[in-house]
């Protein structure tokens, strides 16, 4: 049997289906292909592209946070008005920016006053206060430190409740603040959803004192002064790009340590059901925007999948050519598309640009954007004027091309810009003073601040260079330098700075051979010049001396002004015969040196000591004890006398009995060994009216006195310079302010309960910071009204420590006390230092007081002193008042006080208030 074989026709169909039966999944697994690689590759590309148009956008923020910072420091204050004006334009030209606020950092112990001055100076009944997290503002309870928010902008009524409002009271945010000032470092964050900007990112940059950011932890922690934030609306930040995505799932979030929150989630709007999309996994992009403390992260998510049209043209295999042309058709469209959105993102970026162009054209600081290659991208005006550069010149070229800078401290070392750029971190910035080579001032210096934009991989797109002019704070640093070591009347070296080489010297004794020594000059009867010829004089004889004293001392040694009238002179490397021949020099000068002043002629004279400075010498106080010693022990043979210290000398060895002072302090203190006297003063305004002094009485100052080991009573004078010498002035004085207001505790309700007490001050409490927290304390303790107490420092140990004085004066004064200036009239430059002490009364200097009866002179003082305290509205108190001549002046005069034996004496607190008061009442 003949086996039927397939005709060529059927056979061709046979091949046919065969083929579609092969092309159908060819088709298929090529359109799976080419529809996932493609999808891949549109979402990527605009992600991308979205992910580059965001970091532009956080790096305009970031210039823009430096910018403000920028303008804080160079003028080192930004007002509400500078504020209003930046943010205005900030936010006619970035509408994602919602405001712009600036917050402080402030202690507890400031807290009054500073809310008192904010209140002053333009923000009504000003108060830190507490904002929880549900928005609610509370009165702040007292805390260490605060960070209330001063300058917002837009100030509207909704957020007007942010004035004031410590940040510090949400938990943690107040530690993060502290974090960021002492590493110089940014923050972004979130306000809870009750606070006005809540679900908004905020910015935050902290500021500094003066004009120039610390180098270290220590000093930026010392010198924080708040900072600045922007705070943006995501929505508004992400703008177009979030319409352009409107496929993609988009959520934006910001970290910090452990803890995330959620700002913006937006859900992708798909036109029609995607199918088959198991075949392809979910699309997702993360972008990272780390700032120091904290990061911000886009997440994009898309789903790819077949469309139903796409499906059915796939599973037809007779469209497969139209399936094809399709898809050629739909690249093409997309390629259309990618092309008018990356045009409009050129347009955004060009806009933003322009922007920050402006912005940095404004800027009164040279700036110089360079490119990866460091190349001028643009110069602003200010650089423009700073260098005498064109900016046609200058674009694109190489920086050196057109300015060259060496380093300020090291003028014979080039700057090194490309080190300096290595050495940046990622996002970070640095600080460089420069000189540019050629300018045409010698002290002409520039601070540099040096900062690097990257790309989404982390390579540098670009350098910003910041420099502004410091060469005024240099030349001012420098000033302050000389005068901080120089004494101002005479161009010889102050105490201080004698002081400091001298126990440098001391110090380097045990490593090497080498012998120094101290030459002590103490002028006699330099009071003398004074009163007969006035202070002037006094001034013009110490200068005219120093002048003359240089020629007689080598180039090497030091000669400085100690005091009123003292002199010092440090001989360095130098024998003990050679220094003796150089004091003996000296001492001849003032054998026959004379000073004239109009028709008046003044021979000048001086005791001189010589004390070796050896591998013996201890310390620096000793050695000073001994130059001390030695001139005090000239003065008691006669005075004019030079005096070669040695410890076989017998008169040496009795003044240096006088060290024997320390342990008797030291056991006075620890025994207390001390009484407190009363020495009444009286209204004169009352004494006018009835002469009897008791009911003239409304005030006492309190007078210390020591036990002698034999019971009697040693005066100040035998032991208050004891005490200075060896810094315990700080110890006596809290011995006196805690017994003084513990004895005026003691007398509420009985005699002397309603009058007001003077305690006296030492130069060194003056300078002492902690004085201030200590009677703080004593008040507490004894329940003291502080408007009761009257604090006195005389005017010598104020103006020796105006600064600290000042601090303390009104530290004490903002407690409720008064301040009063001891000796008024004593010093060389009374009047130009009371107007700027916060003074309540002055104690005119007896001097011009016991002989106002006899001589006009002193008369017209007092009168003048008057005058100049009713004018500044200070009240006048006059000491040694001791007759009743001198009481009738003041009276006529119009002095407000008079303290003296006419008034009555000193004397134990008992005694004086039944000598005022009688018996019955001091009962």
């Amino acid at each position: 049997m003949r086996s039927q074989a397939f005709n060529p026709r059927t056979l061709r169909w046979i091949k046919v289906a065969l083929c579609g039966a092969l092309l159908i999944p060819a088709l298929l697994l090529t359109a799976h292909s080419i529809n996932g690689l493609q999808q891949k590759e549109i979402a990527a590309e605009r992600m991308r592209t979205a992910a580059y148009e965001i970091s532009e956008k956080v790096g305009g923020i970031r210039t823009l946070m430096a910018s403000l910072v920028g303008l804080y420091q160079a003028s080192g204050q930004l007002d509400d008005q500078a504020l209003m004006l930046f943010s205005k334009q900030i936010m006619e030209h970035a509408d994602h920016v919602t405001s712009i606020a600036r917050y402080e950092h402030i202690i507890n112990s400031e807290r009054r006053q500073f809310e008192k001055n904010l209140s002053e100076t333009g923000i009504f009944n000003f108060e830190i206060g507490h904002m929880d997290s549900l928005g609610k503002r509370t009165i702040r309870r007292s805390a260490y430190q605060y960070h209330p928010i001063t300058m917002l902008e837009p100030l509207r009524p909704d957020n007007a409740r942010l004035i004031g409002a410590d940040l510090a009271s949400l938990e943690g945010l107040g530690k993060t603040l502290d974090f960021i000032a002492r590493r110089n470092e940014s923050l972004l964050t979130t306000f809870p959803d009750a606070w006005p900007y809540g679900r908004q990112m905020v910015f935050f940059r902290p500021v500094y004192l003066g004009q120039q950011i610390p180098a270290t932890e220590s000093e930026r922690r010392r010198q924080a002064a708040g900072g600045f934030w922007i705070t943006v609306d995501v929505e508004k930040f992400l703008g177009k790009i979030a319409d352009r995505l409107s496929d993609f799932d988009i959520s934006v979030q910001i970290t910090q340590g452990d803890s995330t929150r959620l700002l913006f989630e937006q859900k992708a709007e798909v036109a029609s059901p995607l199918y088959l999309r198991s075949l392809y996994p979910r699309q997702q992009f993360v972008e990272k925007w780390e700032s120091d403390t904290s990061t911000l992260i886009i997440s994009y998510q898309t789903q790819i999948g077949y469309s139903g049209y796409i499906l059915c043209l796939s599973l037809a295999s007779i469209m497969a050519l139209m399936l094809v042309i399709s898809q050629l058709y739909a690249q093409r469209r997309q390629r259309l598309i990618r092309e008018q959105e990356r045009q409009n993102d050129h347009d955004a970026l060009f806009e933003i640009r322009e922007m920050a162009e402006k912005t940095l054209n404004a800027v009164q600081d040279a700036i110089i954007t360079l490119d990866a290659d460091l190349c001028v991208s643009h110069i602003n005006p200010a650089a423009v004027i700073q260098f005498n550069a064109k900016p046609s010149a200058t674009i694109g070229k190489p920086l050196d091309q057109v300015v060259r800078f060496q380093m300020a401290d090291e003028r014979e070392s080039l700057f090194d810009l490309e080190a300096a750029l290595q050495n940046l971190s990622h996002n970070s910035r640095g600080e460089f003073d420069i000189v540019p080579i050629g300018h045409s001032h010698a002290d002409f210096i520039l601070n540099l601040t040096l900062s690097s934009s990257r790309n989404p991989n982390g390579d540098a797109s670009g350098h910003v260079m910041v420099m502004r002019n410091v060469s005024q704070e240099y030349r001012l640093t420098a000033k302050l330098a000389y005068q901080a070591n120089h004494d101002a009347l005479t161009g010889c070296s102050n105490r201080y700075h004698f002081e400091q080489t001298l126990a440098g010297l001391i110090d380097e004794l045990p490593f090497n051979d080498c012998q120094h020594a101290l030459c002590y000059i103490d002028l006699d009867q330099f009071k003398v010049v004074n009163d007969s010829c006035g202070h002037r004089a006094g001034d013009r004889l110490l200068a005219e001396l120093s002048e003359q004293l240089r020629p007689l001392v080598r180039n090497e040694d030091i000669l400085s002004r100690l005091g009123g009238d003292e002199f010092g002179l440090l001989m360095i490397d130098v024998s003990p015969e050679l220094a003796n021949q150089i004091a003996n020099r000296l001492f001849e000068f003032f054998q026959t040196h004379t000073f004239r002043h109009e028709n008046k002629v003044f021979a000048v004279r001086a005791c001189i000591s010589v004390v070796q400075i050896d591998s013996d010498c201890d310390n620096m106080k000793d050695v000073l004890a001994a130059a001390d010693i030695a001139c005090f022990t000239a003065k008691d043979s006669g005075r004019n006398r030079l005096n070669v210290y040695s410890t076989t000398d017998v008169a040496i060895n009795e003044r240096s009995a006088e060290l024997s002072w320390l342990p008797r302090l030291q056991n006075a203190l620890q025994n207390d060994d001390f009484m407190l006297y009363l020495q009444p003063v009286a209204s004169i305004a009352l004494l006018a009216d009835d002469p009897t002094v008791a009911s003239s009485i409304q005030h006492f100052e309190f007078l210390l006195r020591m036990k002698g080991p034999g019971g009697e009573v040693l005066a100040p004078w035998q032991f208050i310079r004891a005490a200075e010498r060896y810094d315990l002035m700080r110890q006596v004085d809290r011995w006196v302010i805690r017994n003084s207001l513990r004895t005026v505790a003691e007398l509420k309700g009985g005699p002397g309960g309603t009058c007001s007490y003077s305690i006296n001050l030492s130069g060194q409490s003056a300078a002492d910071p902690t004085l201030k927290t200590f009677i703080q304390e004593q008040y507490d303790n004894y329940q003291i009204t502080p408007s009761q107490i009257w604090f006195e420092l005389t005017e010598t140990a104020a103006i020796s420590h105006i600064s600290v004085a000042n601090e303390l004066f009104q530290s004490i004064r903002a407690m409720g006390s008064l301040i009063a200036l001891d000796d008024f009239g004593s010093g060389l430059s009374s009047l130009g230092y009371l107007k700027n002490m916060p003074i309540d009364i002055i104690k005119i200097d007896g001097q011009f007081v016991r002989e106002i009866a006899k001589n006009k002179i002193d008369r017209q003082m007092v009168l003048s002193i008057q005058q100049l305290g009713n004018v500044m509205g200070i009240k006048t108190v006059a000491e040694y008042v001791e007759d009743q001549d001198i009481l009738d002046e003041l009276i006529k005069i119009g002095i407000d006080y008079a303290q003296g034996y006419r008034i009555g004496e000193p004397a134990p607190v008992a005694t004086s208030l039944r000598d005022i008061f009688g018996d019955q009442r001091a009962a």
